[in-house]
Protein backbone atom coordinates (compact mmCIF):
# COMPACT_ATOMS: atom_id res chain seq x y z
CA UNK A 1 0.00 0.00 0.00
CA UNK A 2 2.57 2.59 0.77
CA UNK A 3 4.56 2.12 -2.13
CA UNK A 4 1.36 2.25 -4.82
CA UNK A 5 0.57 6.23 -2.48
CA UNK A 6 4.65 6.31 -3.31
CA UNK A 7 4.38 5.57 -7.09
CA UNK A 8 1.16 7.92 -6.72
CA UNK A 9 3.29 10.90 -4.99
CA UNK A 10 6.15 10.68 -7.77
CA UNK A 11 3.53 10.66 -10.59
CA UNK A 12 1.78 13.64 -9.61
CA UNK A 13 5.52 15.50 -8.84
CA UNK A 14 6.71 14.22 -12.24
CA UNK A 15 3.65 15.87 -14.02
CA UNK A 16 3.90 19.18 -11.60
CA UNK A 17 7.50 19.19 -13.03
CA UNK A 18 6.09 19.02 -16.89
CA UNK A 19 3.51 21.85 -16.38
CA UNK A 20 5.99 23.97 -14.51
CA UNK A 21 8.79 23.48 -17.50
CA UNK A 22 6.26 24.17 -19.98
CA UNK A 23 4.87 27.54 -18.29
CA UNK A 24 8.49 28.53 -17.89
CA UNK A 25 9.15 27.86 -21.45
CA UNK A 26 6.34 29.59 -23.18
CA UNK A 27 7.37 32.39 -21.50
CA UNK A 28 8.51 35.68 -23.69
CA UNK A 29 11.79 36.10 -22.75
CA UNK A 30 12.33 40.31 -22.52
CA UNK A 31 14.50 41.67 -24.98
CA UNK A 32 18.21 42.09 -24.88
CA UNK A 33 19.76 45.80 -24.54
CA UNK A 34 23.03 47.14 -24.46
CA UNK A 35 23.85 50.27 -23.47
CA UNK A 36 25.87 52.48 -26.43
CA UNK A 37 27.01 55.85 -26.50
CA UNK A 38 27.60 57.98 -29.55
CA UNK A 39 29.98 61.53 -29.64
CA UNK A 40 27.40 64.02 -31.10
CA UNK A 41 27.44 68.42 -31.79
CA UNK A 42 25.04 70.33 -32.84
CA UNK A 43 27.14 72.82 -35.34
CA UNK A 44 27.18 76.42 -35.26
CA UNK A 45 25.53 76.54 -38.55
CA UNK A 46 22.55 74.19 -38.98
CA UNK A 47 20.71 73.77 -35.73
CA UNK A 48 17.63 74.98 -33.77
CA UNK A 49 17.75 78.66 -32.64
CA UNK A 50 18.05 79.10 -29.25
CA UNK A 51 19.38 82.84 -30.16
CA UNK A 52 19.49 84.62 -33.84
CA UNK A 53 22.99 85.72 -35.05
CA UNK A 54 22.12 87.06 -38.68
CA UNK A 55 21.20 84.10 -40.13
CA UNK A 56 22.70 81.68 -38.41
CA UNK A 57 20.67 79.76 -35.81
CA UNK A 58 23.13 79.06 -33.21
CA UNK A 59 22.13 76.52 -30.46
CA UNK A 60 22.93 74.06 -27.31
CA UNK A 61 22.73 70.74 -25.49
CA UNK A 62 20.56 71.39 -22.76
CA UNK A 63 20.23 67.35 -21.47
CA UNK A 64 16.06 67.27 -22.07
CA UNK A 65 16.57 66.26 -25.99
CA UNK A 66 15.65 62.69 -26.80
CA UNK A 67 17.54 61.15 -29.84
CA UNK A 68 16.11 57.83 -31.83
CA UNK A 69 18.17 56.02 -33.71
CA UNK A 70 17.21 54.09 -37.04
CA UNK A 71 18.60 51.50 -39.37
CA UNK A 72 17.15 51.34 -41.86
CA UNK A 73 13.63 51.84 -40.67
CA UNK A 74 13.48 50.14 -37.36
CA UNK A 75 14.04 51.98 -33.91
CA UNK A 76 17.03 50.45 -32.05
CA UNK A 77 18.00 52.93 -30.21
CA UNK A 78 16.54 55.99 -27.88
CA UNK A 79 19.74 58.59 -26.77
CA UNK A 80 19.80 60.83 -24.13
CA UNK A 81 22.74 63.98 -23.77
CA UNK A 82 25.11 63.08 -21.10
CA UNK A 83 25.48 66.63 -19.29
CA UNK A 84 28.93 65.15 -17.63
CA UNK A 85 30.61 65.86 -21.07
CA UNK A 86 29.16 69.18 -22.15
CA UNK A 87 31.62 71.36 -23.45
CA UNK A 88 31.73 74.59 -21.76
CA UNK A 89 30.90 77.41 -22.69
CA UNK A 90 29.63 76.61 -26.29
CA UNK A 91 28.40 73.34 -24.95
CA UNK A 92 27.55 72.35 -28.94
CA UNK A 93 29.42 68.68 -28.47
CA UNK A 94 28.49 66.20 -25.50
CA UNK A 95 28.28 62.54 -25.52
CA UNK A 96 24.61 60.26 -26.45
CA UNK A 97 23.92 57.42 -24.48
CA UNK A 98 21.06 54.92 -24.12
CA UNK A 99 19.74 51.38 -24.76
CA UNK A 100 19.97 49.42 -27.86
CA UNK A 101 18.01 46.52 -28.85
CA UNK A 102 19.99 45.88 -31.70
CA UNK A 103 24.20 46.28 -31.86
CA UNK A 104 25.12 48.35 -35.12
CA UNK A 105 27.82 45.98 -36.76
CA UNK A 106 30.90 47.69 -39.46
CA UNK A 107 28.83 48.95 -42.63
CA UNK A 108 25.74 49.75 -40.96
CA UNK A 109 24.36 53.49 -41.67
CA UNK A 110 22.55 54.59 -38.84
CA UNK A 111 19.92 57.60 -38.94
CA UNK A 112 19.58 59.73 -35.29
CA UNK A 113 16.25 62.11 -35.19
CA UNK A 114 16.32 64.34 -32.69
CA UNK A 115 13.22 65.05 -30.82
CA UNK A 116 10.16 65.42 -33.62
CA UNK A 117 8.78 67.02 -36.70
CA UNK A 118 5.51 68.55 -35.66
CA UNK A 119 5.47 72.05 -35.98
CA UNK A 120 1.17 72.14 -35.00
CA UNK A 121 0.07 74.45 -31.70
CA UNK A 122 3.24 77.05 -31.40
CA UNK A 123 2.90 80.02 -29.29
CA UNK A 124 4.67 82.43 -31.83
CA UNK A 125 7.67 82.64 -29.58
CA UNK A 126 11.38 81.93 -29.27
CA UNK A 127 10.96 79.99 -26.26
CA UNK A 128 8.34 78.37 -27.18
CA UNK A 129 10.41 77.05 -30.60
CA UNK A 130 13.68 76.37 -28.82
CA UNK A 131 11.99 73.99 -26.69
CA UNK A 132 9.35 72.26 -28.49
CA UNK A 133 10.45 72.18 -32.29
CA UNK A 134 14.24 71.58 -32.32
CA UNK A 135 13.91 68.85 -34.84
CA UNK A 136 17.54 67.58 -36.37
CA UNK A 137 19.17 64.87 -38.18
CA UNK A 138 22.24 63.49 -38.01
CA UNK A 139 23.90 60.09 -40.26
CA UNK A 140 26.21 58.24 -39.35
CA UNK A 141 28.29 54.98 -41.03
CA UNK A 142 29.47 52.44 -38.45
CA UNK A 143 32.49 51.11 -38.69
CA UNK A 144 32.25 49.44 -35.33
CA UNK A 145 31.63 49.08 -31.54
CA UNK A 146 34.86 49.37 -29.28
CA UNK A 147 34.50 49.98 -25.05
CA UNK A 148 30.82 50.33 -25.64
CA UNK A 149 31.07 53.56 -28.03
CA UNK A 150 29.78 53.54 -31.59
CA UNK A 151 32.18 54.32 -33.59
CA UNK A 152 31.99 55.71 -37.25
CA UNK A 153 33.12 57.36 -40.53
CA UNK A 154 32.03 60.55 -39.79
CA UNK A 155 33.49 60.54 -35.78
CA UNK A 156 31.07 61.93 -34.78
CA UNK A 157 26.95 62.65 -35.69
CA UNK A 158 26.94 66.25 -36.31
CA UNK A 159 22.89 67.02 -36.29
CA UNK A 160 21.86 69.67 -38.63
CA UNK A 161 18.18 71.29 -38.43
CA UNK A 162 15.46 70.00 -40.69
CA UNK A 163 13.57 73.50 -40.05
CA UNK A 164 13.55 77.42 -40.80
CA UNK A 165 12.80 80.06 -38.37
CA UNK A 166 10.61 83.02 -39.79
CA UNK A 167 10.17 86.58 -38.24
CA UNK A 168 6.54 87.18 -39.60
CA UNK A 169 5.39 90.68 -39.21
CA UNK A 170 1.93 90.86 -40.16
CA UNK A 171 -0.20 94.38 -41.15
CA UNK A 172 -3.17 95.23 -42.94
CA UNK A 173 -2.58 95.60 -46.63
CA UNK A 174 -5.48 98.28 -46.56
CA UNK A 175 -3.90 100.41 -43.99
CA UNK A 176 0.02 99.97 -43.87
CA UNK A 177 0.61 101.67 -40.36
CA UNK A 178 -1.90 98.89 -38.55
CA UNK A 179 0.07 96.18 -37.14
CA UNK A 180 -1.99 93.39 -37.23
CA UNK A 181 -2.48 90.96 -33.41
CA UNK A 182 -3.60 87.94 -34.74
CA UNK A 183 -5.31 85.61 -32.18
CA UNK A 184 -3.90 82.38 -34.24
CA UNK A 185 -1.63 81.75 -37.46
CA UNK A 186 -1.52 78.95 -39.90
CA UNK A 187 1.02 78.33 -42.93
CA UNK A 188 0.33 76.43 -45.86
CA UNK A 189 2.44 75.76 -48.70
CA UNK A 190 0.16 74.58 -51.84
CA UNK A 191 -0.11 70.93 -50.29
CA UNK A 192 -1.32 71.23 -46.97
CA UNK A 193 -0.52 73.57 -43.56
CA UNK A 194 3.04 73.21 -42.49
CA UNK A 195 2.69 75.20 -39.28
CA UNK A 196 0.31 76.36 -36.80
CA UNK A 197 0.02 79.26 -34.17
CA UNK A 198 -2.22 79.48 -31.42
CA UNK A 199 -1.90 82.29 -28.60
CA UNK A 200 -3.78 82.06 -25.74
CA UNK A 201 -2.75 85.31 -24.41
CA UNK A 202 -1.64 87.88 -27.71
CA UNK A 203 -1.38 90.68 -25.62
CA UNK A 204 1.92 88.14 -23.29
CA UNK A 205 3.20 87.11 -26.45
CA UNK A 206 3.06 90.33 -28.52
CA UNK A 207 5.25 92.26 -25.27
CA UNK A 208 7.70 89.21 -25.48
CA UNK A 209 8.29 89.28 -28.99
CA UNK A 210 8.60 93.00 -28.30
CA UNK A 211 6.25 94.47 -31.33
CA UNK A 212 2.59 94.04 -32.27
CA UNK A 213 2.13 91.65 -35.19
CA UNK A 214 5.52 89.62 -35.02
CA UNK A 215 5.14 86.08 -34.59
CA UNK A 216 8.20 83.37 -34.55
CA UNK A 217 7.30 80.16 -36.52
CA UNK A 218 9.17 76.96 -37.26
CA UNK A 219 8.46 75.86 -40.65
CA UNK A 220 9.88 72.80 -42.32
CA UNK A 221 11.86 74.00 -45.54
CA UNK A 222 10.33 74.75 -48.60
CA UNK A 223 11.71 75.33 -51.95
CA UNK A 224 9.41 77.32 -54.44
CA UNK A 225 6.17 76.72 -52.85
CA UNK A 226 3.45 79.17 -53.02
CA UNK A 227 2.51 80.19 -49.44
CA UNK A 228 -0.83 81.08 -47.66
CA UNK A 229 -0.98 82.94 -44.67
CA UNK A 230 -4.45 82.85 -42.71
CA UNK A 231 -4.57 85.30 -39.74
CA UNK A 232 -7.78 85.45 -37.11
CA UNK A 233 -7.51 88.85 -35.72
CA UNK A 234 -10.86 89.20 -33.31
CA UNK A 235 -13.75 88.22 -35.32
CA UNK A 236 -12.03 88.50 -38.92
CA UNK A 237 -9.73 86.53 -41.39
CA UNK A 238 -6.89 87.81 -42.93
CA UNK A 239 -5.02 85.67 -45.63
CA UNK A 240 -1.98 86.58 -47.67
CA UNK A 241 -0.66 84.53 -51.02
CA UNK A 242 3.02 84.74 -52.16
CA UNK A 243 4.56 82.59 -55.18
CA UNK A 244 7.79 81.06 -55.22
CA UNK A 245 8.55 81.32 -52.00
CA UNK A 246 11.50 79.39 -50.37
CA UNK A 247 12.94 78.72 -46.78
CA UNK A 248 15.93 76.97 -46.31
CA UNK A 249 16.38 74.08 -43.23
CA UNK A 250 18.60 76.28 -40.49
CA UNK A 251 18.15 79.57 -41.70
CA UNK A 252 16.35 82.73 -40.22
CA UNK A 253 14.44 84.69 -42.50
CA UNK A 254 12.50 88.11 -41.88
CA UNK A 255 8.97 87.98 -43.57
CA UNK A 256 6.78 90.80 -44.15
CA UNK A 257 2.93 90.08 -45.11
CA UNK A 258 0.69 92.87 -45.71
CA UNK A 259 -2.58 90.75 -45.63
CA UNK A 260 -6.39 91.66 -46.93
CA UNK A 261 -8.89 91.18 -44.58
CA UNK A 262 -11.62 88.56 -46.47
CA UNK A 263 -14.99 89.01 -46.89
CA UNK A 264 -17.03 85.97 -48.49
CA UNK A 265 -19.32 86.48 -51.19
CA UNK A 266 -22.11 84.05 -52.45
CA UNK A 267 -22.42 85.50 -55.53
CA UNK A 268 -25.96 83.41 -56.14
CA UNK A 269 -27.09 85.85 -53.71
CA UNK A 270 -26.78 88.72 -56.20
CA UNK A 271 -29.35 90.31 -57.99
CA UNK A 272 -27.19 92.50 -60.44
CA UNK A 273 -23.75 93.61 -61.62
CA UNK A 274 -20.77 93.06 -59.28
CA UNK A 275 -17.63 94.58 -58.64
CA UNK A 276 -15.14 92.47 -56.42
CA UNK A 277 -13.33 94.28 -54.00
CA UNK A 278 -9.71 93.34 -52.54
CA UNK A 279 -9.71 90.32 -49.90
CA UNK A 280 -13.01 89.22 -51.62
CA UNK A 281 -13.59 85.73 -51.79
CA UNK A 282 -16.24 84.71 -54.45
CA UNK A 283 -18.14 81.17 -54.40
CA UNK A 284 -21.43 80.24 -55.86
CA UNK A 285 -22.90 80.93 -59.17
CA UNK A 286 -23.75 84.46 -60.57
CA UNK A 287 -26.99 84.08 -62.62
CA UNK A 288 -28.75 85.77 -64.90
CA UNK A 289 -26.98 88.35 -67.50
CA UNK A 290 -24.69 90.38 -64.99
CA UNK A 291 -21.31 91.19 -65.18
CA UNK A 292 -18.52 90.52 -62.56
CA UNK A 293 -15.44 92.78 -62.43
CA UNK A 294 -12.48 93.27 -60.46
CA UNK A 295 -11.06 96.84 -59.78
CA UNK A 296 -7.45 97.64 -59.98
CA UNK A 297 -5.05 97.15 -57.17
CA UNK A 298 -7.65 94.27 -55.88
CA UNK A 299 -6.56 90.34 -54.85
CA UNK A 300 -9.49 88.31 -55.40
CA UNK A 301 -10.19 84.79 -54.02
CA UNK A 302 -12.24 82.25 -56.64
CA UNK A 303 -13.15 79.63 -54.10
CA UNK A 304 -15.99 77.67 -55.91
CA UNK A 305 -17.34 80.20 -57.88
CA UNK A 306 -19.08 80.03 -61.56
CA UNK A 307 -20.19 82.55 -64.30
CA UNK A 308 -21.10 81.59 -67.48
CA UNK A 309 -21.79 84.69 -68.88
CA UNK A 310 -24.59 85.94 -70.54
CA UNK A 311 -25.24 88.30 -73.84
CA UNK A 312 -22.35 90.98 -73.85
CA UNK A 313 -20.72 89.95 -70.70
CA UNK A 314 -17.21 88.41 -70.47
CA UNK A 315 -16.74 85.48 -67.56
CA UNK A 316 -14.64 88.43 -65.48
CA UNK A 317 -13.23 91.35 -66.71
CA UNK A 318 -10.20 92.73 -65.37
CA UNK A 319 -10.37 96.69 -64.82
CA UNK A 320 -6.26 97.27 -64.15
CA UNK A 321 -3.47 95.02 -62.17
CA UNK A 322 -5.26 92.50 -59.90
CA UNK A 323 -4.37 88.93 -58.53
CA UNK A 324 -6.81 86.24 -58.47
CA UNK A 325 -5.94 83.26 -56.82
CA UNK A 326 -7.31 80.16 -56.67
CA UNK A 327 -8.57 78.25 -53.02
CA UNK A 328 -7.21 75.25 -52.44
CA UNK A 329 -9.38 72.61 -53.56
CA UNK A 330 -11.49 74.48 -55.05
CA UNK A 331 -13.25 74.29 -58.68
CA UNK A 332 -14.12 77.76 -60.75
CA UNK A 333 -15.98 77.88 -64.24
CA UNK A 334 -15.67 81.02 -66.28
CA UNK A 335 -16.90 81.36 -69.44
CA UNK A 336 -17.55 84.61 -71.58
CA UNK A 337 -21.16 85.19 -73.30
CA UNK A 338 -22.03 82.74 -76.00
CA UNK A 339 -21.07 84.26 -79.72
CA UNK A 340 -20.25 87.35 -78.71
CA UNK A 341 -17.01 89.18 -78.64
CA UNK A 342 -16.03 88.42 -75.12
CA UNK A 343 -13.28 87.55 -72.34
CA UNK A 344 -13.37 84.42 -70.11
CA UNK A 345 -11.13 86.43 -68.15
CA UNK A 346 -9.74 89.22 -69.78
CA UNK A 347 -8.25 92.56 -68.61
CA UNK A 348 -9.75 96.27 -70.82
CA UNK A 349 -9.24 99.58 -70.88
CA UNK A 350 -6.00 101.27 -71.70
CA UNK A 351 -2.70 101.18 -69.41
CA UNK A 352 0.03 99.09 -68.30
CA UNK A 353 -1.38 96.16 -66.04
CA UNK A 354 -0.67 92.86 -64.97
CA UNK A 355 -3.30 89.78 -64.53
CA UNK A 356 -1.53 87.28 -61.85
CA UNK A 357 -3.04 83.77 -61.29
CA UNK A 358 -1.74 82.17 -58.42
CA UNK A 359 -2.79 79.41 -55.97
CA UNK A 360 -3.68 75.46 -56.14
CA UNK A 361 -7.23 75.22 -57.26
CA UNK A 362 -9.17 74.57 -60.44
CA UNK A 363 -10.10 76.84 -63.33
CA UNK A 364 -11.67 76.34 -66.18
CA UNK A 365 -12.03 79.56 -68.54
CA UNK A 366 -13.19 80.22 -71.87
CA UNK A 367 -14.29 82.42 -74.21
CA UNK A 368 -16.89 83.56 -76.92
CA UNK A 369 -15.75 83.64 -80.36
CA UNK A 370 -12.38 85.76 -81.55
CA UNK A 371 -11.28 86.52 -78.07
CA UNK A 372 -9.10 84.14 -75.90
CA UNK A 373 -9.76 82.66 -72.58
CA UNK A 374 -7.47 84.69 -70.63
CA UNK A 375 -6.03 87.67 -72.18
CA UNK A 376 -5.89 91.21 -72.87
CA UNK A 377 -6.56 93.72 -75.35
CA UNK A 378 -3.83 95.93 -75.39
CA UNK A 379 0.37 95.85 -75.04
CA UNK A 380 0.31 96.96 -71.67
CA UNK A 381 -1.64 94.15 -70.67
CA UNK A 382 0.54 91.13 -69.12
CA UNK A 383 -0.13 87.70 -67.54
CA UNK A 384 1.75 85.93 -64.79
CA UNK A 385 0.46 82.40 -64.04
CA UNK A 386 2.51 81.10 -61.10
CA UNK A 387 0.11 78.51 -60.43
CA UNK A 388 -3.58 76.48 -60.04
CA UNK A 389 -4.81 73.49 -62.43
CA UNK A 390 -5.89 75.46 -64.92
CA UNK A 391 -7.48 74.78 -68.65
CA UNK A 392 -8.13 78.08 -71.00
CA UNK A 393 -10.05 77.57 -74.30
CA UNK A 394 -10.43 79.99 -77.17
CA UNK A 395 -13.40 80.91 -78.74
CA UNK A 396 -12.97 80.60 -82.84
CA UNK A 397 -10.34 82.85 -83.97
CA UNK A 398 -9.24 83.02 -79.98
CA UNK A 399 -5.88 81.59 -78.05
CA UNK A 400 -5.91 79.77 -75.28
CA UNK A 401 -4.14 82.69 -73.89
CA UNK A 402 -2.85 86.06 -75.28
CA UNK A 403 -4.52 88.68 -77.29
CA UNK A 404 -8.01 89.21 -78.84
CA UNK A 405 -8.84 89.90 -83.09
CA UNK A 406 -8.35 92.21 -85.55
CA UNK A 407 -5.47 94.39 -84.74
CA UNK A 408 -5.62 94.12 -81.09
CA UNK A 409 -2.52 92.74 -78.84
CA UNK A 410 -1.53 91.86 -75.01
CA UNK A 411 1.62 91.89 -73.23
CA UNK A 412 4.07 89.50 -71.98
CA UNK A 413 2.99 85.98 -71.24
CA UNK A 414 4.83 84.63 -68.26
CA UNK A 415 4.35 81.11 -66.81
CA UNK A 416 6.37 80.10 -63.63
CA UNK A 417 3.84 76.83 -62.30
CA UNK A 418 1.08 75.09 -62.47
CA UNK A 419 -1.06 72.80 -64.78
CA UNK A 420 -1.82 74.45 -68.00
CA UNK A 421 -3.79 73.28 -70.71
CA UNK A 422 -4.06 76.23 -73.47
CA UNK A 423 -6.54 75.79 -76.26
CA UNK A 424 -6.69 77.57 -79.26
CA UNK A 425 -9.83 78.24 -81.15
CA UNK A 426 -9.68 77.72 -84.60
CA UNK A 427 -7.09 80.10 -86.81
CA UNK A 428 -6.14 80.79 -83.16
CA UNK A 429 -2.44 79.58 -81.19
CA UNK A 430 -2.67 78.20 -78.32
CA UNK A 431 -0.97 80.74 -76.16
CA UNK A 432 0.01 83.93 -78.43
CA UNK A 433 -2.55 85.63 -81.29
CA UNK A 434 -5.68 85.30 -82.36
CA UNK A 435 -7.03 85.47 -85.63
CA UNK A 436 -5.78 89.00 -87.27
CA UNK A 437 -4.73 89.98 -83.88
CA UNK A 438 -1.68 92.36 -84.02
CA UNK A 439 1.20 91.78 -81.69
CA UNK A 440 1.96 89.99 -78.28
CA UNK A 441 4.79 90.21 -75.90
CA UNK A 442 7.60 87.88 -74.72
CA UNK A 443 6.47 84.67 -74.23
CA UNK A 444 8.14 82.45 -71.18
CA UNK A 445 7.83 78.91 -70.18
CA UNK A 446 9.57 79.26 -66.17
CA UNK A 447 8.16 76.44 -64.85
CA UNK A 448 4.52 74.45 -64.52
CA UNK A 449 3.57 71.31 -66.75
CA UNK A 450 2.02 72.62 -69.90
CA UNK A 451 0.17 71.78 -72.74
CA UNK A 452 -0.42 73.82 -75.65
CA UNK A 453 -2.64 73.10 -78.64
CA UNK A 454 -3.21 75.22 -81.81
CA UNK A 455 -6.29 75.58 -82.69
CA UNK A 456 -7.39 74.04 -86.29
CA UNK A 457 -5.33 75.63 -88.88
CA UNK A 458 -2.76 77.42 -86.26
CA UNK A 459 0.16 77.12 -84.76
CA UNK A 460 0.62 75.91 -80.98
CA UNK A 461 2.87 79.12 -79.54
CA UNK A 462 2.87 82.63 -81.28
CA UNK A 463 1.70 83.87 -84.44
CA UNK A 464 -1.10 81.87 -86.38
CA UNK A 465 -0.23 81.65 -89.93
CA UNK A 466 -3.87 83.25 -91.49
CA UNK A 467 -2.24 86.26 -90.14
CA UNK A 468 0.31 86.21 -93.42
CA UNK A 469 2.96 88.81 -92.61
CA UNK A 470 0.97 91.60 -89.89
CA UNK A 471 1.38 89.63 -86.80
CA UNK A 472 4.20 89.85 -84.38
CA UNK A 473 5.02 87.94 -81.17
CA UNK A 474 8.75 88.95 -79.62
CA UNK A 475 10.86 85.85 -77.84
CA UNK A 476 9.13 82.99 -76.82
CA UNK A 477 11.35 81.32 -74.81
CA UNK A 478 11.42 77.68 -72.48
CA UNK A 479 13.88 78.02 -69.46
CA UNK A 480 12.00 75.30 -67.14
CA UNK A 481 9.40 73.55 -66.52
CA UNK A 482 7.49 70.69 -69.00
CA UNK A 483 6.15 72.29 -71.82
CA UNK A 484 4.53 69.61 -74.83
CA UNK A 485 3.51 72.20 -78.06
CA UNK A 486 0.91 70.43 -80.44
CA UNK A 487 1.80 72.49 -83.76
CA UNK A 488 4.86 74.68 -84.59
CA UNK A 489 6.79 77.16 -83.14
CA UNK A 490 6.57 80.36 -85.73
CA UNK A 491 7.81 83.87 -85.76
CA UNK A 492 7.93 86.99 -87.64
CA UNK A 493 11.55 87.01 -89.39
CA UNK A 494 12.89 90.42 -87.68
CA UNK A 495 12.17 88.47 -84.45
CA UNK A 496 14.17 85.83 -82.94
CA UNK A 497 13.28 82.54 -81.55
CA UNK A 498 15.08 81.32 -77.95
CA UNK A 499 14.79 77.63 -76.77
CA UNK A 500 17.50 77.29 -74.77
CA UNK A 501 18.36 73.97 -76.40
CA UNK A 502 15.42 72.28 -74.70
CA UNK A 503 13.34 69.48 -76.79
CA UNK A 504 9.66 70.49 -76.09
CA UNK A 505 8.19 68.09 -78.77
CA UNK A 506 7.65 70.63 -80.41
CA UNK A 507 8.13 71.69 -84.25
CA UNK A 508 10.07 75.01 -85.38
CA UNK A 509 9.09 76.60 -88.72
CA UNK A 510 9.70 79.64 -89.80
CA UNK A 511 7.59 79.97 -93.24
CA UNK A 512 4.53 82.58 -92.91
CA UNK A 513 2.53 79.61 -94.32
CA UNK A 514 3.41 76.87 -92.09
CA UNK A 515 0.17 74.41 -91.51
CA UNK A 516 0.90 71.62 -88.62
CA UNK A 517 -0.61 68.60 -89.17
CA UNK A 518 -4.46 68.48 -87.83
Amino acid sequence: MKTKYLLGALAALSLLTVFSCTKENNQTPEPETSTLSIKASKDVIGTKALELNGNTLNAMWDGSESVSVFKNDTQIGVLTPDLTTLVDPAKLSCTLSGPFSTIPADGDELTLYLNGNNYSGQDGTLGFIAGNCDYAVATLHVTGVHNGQIESTEGRAAFENQQAIVKFTLRDKADDAMLLRPSALTVNDGTGDIATVTLSTPADTYATNGSDGVLYVAIPPVSGKILTLTATVGEDTYSYTRSAVTFLQGQYYTFLAKMIKQNTVDLSTKTGNYEAQDGDILTGELNGAYKLTIPDGATVTLAGMTHHAALFNSGIEILGSATIILAAGSVNDVTGGYDTVLFGIGMTGNGVFTLTIEGTGTLKASSGNWLPGIGGTSEGHHIVINGGNITTTGGYGGPGIGAMYEGASCGDITINGGTINAIGGDTAAGIGLGFNSFKCGHIIFNGGDVTVTGGKNAIGVGVPSYISGSGRCRRISFSGGTVKVTGGIKTSDDYSIYVDNKDVGSQINDSPYYYPAQ
